[in-house]
C-alpha cells in the first residue's frame, strides 16, 4: 500500500535520476538517531550518559537498523513522533498533519498529540491527510478503497508469518524484549512508564491491529516495532535513574542493555545478507529479460521492474499467488502471455499453496531461485 509521504519521495527519486533516495534513508536514520539522543536528554535534563544510551541503542540498534536499510517508512514516524517531545507547541499542528502522511496509524498520535496539547479546535484539520488516502488509491490503483481489497487478498493468498488474534499479545510482548532487549524494557516498564507521554496512543494503536486481526488483516513485525523503538529515549533515561547516582552504576547498566541489543544481530545479519543475494539474483534475472509475461511473487516484482526498465509492470508480470488461489490452468496462462514461471524458494515468497499448484502445473518453464540458502 503506497504512502503518500514516501510515494512523494520515490518520485523525487526518480526525478533525480535514483540519486535522493540512497542519500536520504541513512541521512533521515542519523537524523532520527540524533532526535533520540536530543530527547533523551530533555527528559533528564541534564545527565549525558542516558542520551548516548539513547543513540547507541537506537543507533545500533538491528531492528532500526534494518528499518533504514529497507527505507521503511517508520523511521519517518519515529523521526516526527521524536521531534514532537522536542520542539515547541507551535509545530504541533505540522507534525500532526505530517503523521498519517507516513503510516496510516499515524492518525493515532496524532489525534493523541492534540489531545494532549488541549487543541480540541484543530481535530478535524486531521480529516485533510485522512482524504488524501483514499485520493491515492483512487490515483494509483482505480479504485477508493483499493488498500482494503489488497491486504484481505495478501492475507488469503501469501503465507506471512502473522500472530492471529490469540497469539498477538504474546506475541507483541516477545517482539518488545527482541527490540529493546530486557534491560531497556524492564527499565521502561518499572520507571519510564510513569513519564512516557505515548502510553494511550501505543495501546490504542496495538488495540486496532489485534482488531484488524478479526477483520481478516494482518500484522507483520515492522507494523509494530516503531512502538518499541519508540520508548527508547525513555527507557534509556529510566534505566540511568534506576541504576541511582553512581557514574560506574549507570555505565554498567547502559553496557549491559547495549550488549542484550546487540545480541539480536547474528539473526539480523544473516537476513540482511540473504535478501542482498536475493536481490543480486533479481537483479541478474532482470538484466537477462523474458520475452513474454513473468509470473512471479508480487513482492518480486518491483526489484525486476524498476532494474529491467518496466514502465507497465501490468502488461510484462503476472501474480503467481493468485494465479495459485484462483487456480487458473496453464492454458489460461499460456493466453494471457505467461511463458515463464519465476519462484524463490521460501516463504513467503514461495506458500504452500502456490507449491501445491505449480506441482500439478505443466507446459510453462519454472526457474527456482535461492533454494535450500536459508
Amino acid at each position: 500500500m503506497a504512502k503518500p509521504l514516501p510515494l512523494a519521495a520515490a518520485i523525487l527519486d526518480e526525478l533525480t535520476g535514483e540519486r535522493l533516495m540512497p542519500l536520504l534513508a541513512p541521512a533521515g536514520g542519523v537524523a532520527v538517531i540524533l532526535l533520540a539522543g536530543l530527547l533523551a536528554l530533555r527528559i533528564t535534563g541534564s545527565s549525558g550518559v542516558p542520551s548516548v544510551l539513547a543513540m547507541i541503542a537506537l543507533g545500533w540498534n538491528p531492528v532500526f537498523v534494518t528499518a533504514v536499510l529497507r527505507g521503511n517508512p517508520s523511521v519517518a514516524l519515529l523521526g516526527l513522533l521524536f521531534a514532537s517531545g522536542i520542539l515547541g507547541r507551535r509545530w504541533q499542528l505540522p507534525i500532526a498533519v505530517a503523521l498519517p502522511l507516513v503510516r496510516p496509524e499515524g492518525l493515532v498520535f496524532s489525534i493523541w498529540l492534540l489531545v494532549r496539547g488541549k487543541r480540541f479546535a484543530l481535530l478535524p484539520l486531521l480529516l485533510l491527510p485522512v482524504a488524501v488516502w483514499p485520493l491515492l488509491n483512487r490515483l494509483t490503483a482505480g479504485y477508493w478503497l483499493w488498500s482494503m481489497e489488497a491486504v484481505r487478498y495478501v492475507v488469503a493468498a501469501m503465507a506471512y508469518p502473522t500472530p492471529g488474534i490469540v497469539s498477538f499479545w504474546p506475541w507483541a510482548v516477545l517482539r518488545g524484549l527482541a527490540t529493546l532487549g530486557p534491560v531497556l524494557a524492564a527499565a521502561m516498564l518499572l520507571e519510564g512508564r510513569k513519564r512516557w507521554a505515548w502510553g494511550p496512543a501505543v495501546l490504542a494503536n496495538m488495540l486496532f491491529l489485534w482488531l484488524s486481526l478479526a477483520g481478516g488483516s494482518l500484522v507483520l513485525p515492522r507494523y509494530l516495532d516503531h512502538v518499541f523503538l519508540l520508548m527508547v529515549p525513555s527507557a534509556a533515561a529510566a534505566a540511568a535513574t534506576l541504576a541511582g547516582p553512581g557514574r560506574k552504576a549507570v555505565l554498567a547498566v547502559s553496557a549491559l542493555a547495549v550488549a542484550c541489543i546487540l545480541a539480536g544481530w547474528p539473526w539480523a545479519a544473516r537476513d540482511l545478507a540473504w535478501h542482498a543475494r536475493l536481490d543480486l539474483e533479481l537483479r541478474m534475472q532482470a538484466r537477462e529479460g523474458w520475452s513474454g509475461r513473468l509470473a512471479v511473487n508480487e513482492l518480486l516484482v518491483p526489484a525486476i521492474a524498476l532494474e529491467a526498465g518496466t514502465e507497465d509492470p501490468s502488461g510484462r508480470f503476472l501474480a503467481l499467488d493468485r494465479a495459485a488461489w484462483e487456480g487458473i490452468g496453464a492454458d489460461s496462462l499460456a493466453s494471457l502471455g505467461v511463458d515463464r514461471i519465476l519462484v524463490v524458494d521460501h516463504p513467503p515468497y514461495l506458500p504452500y499453496h502456490t507449491r501445491s499448484y505449480l506441482e500439478g502445473l505443466g507446459g510453462i518453464r519454472i526457474d527456482t531461485l535461492m533454494t535450500e540458502e536459508r
